[in-house]
């Protein structure tokens, strides 16, 4: 993300992407592995 703002590029998958790692680290589950996301969709 800091380097698509350094180059002035949008990235919106990326952002997509990273809103739902933020949610799920403030669900507690950020020692968890890459399936965790499944968790925050389906809770």
């Amino acid at each position: 993300m800091t380097l698509g703002d350094i180059l002035g590029q949008a990235m919106p998958s990326a952002a997509a992407a990273n809103e739902v790692f933020i949610r799920a680290r403030a669900a507690g589950l950020a020692e968890e592995d890459f399936c965790t996301v499944y968790k925050i969709f389906t809770d």
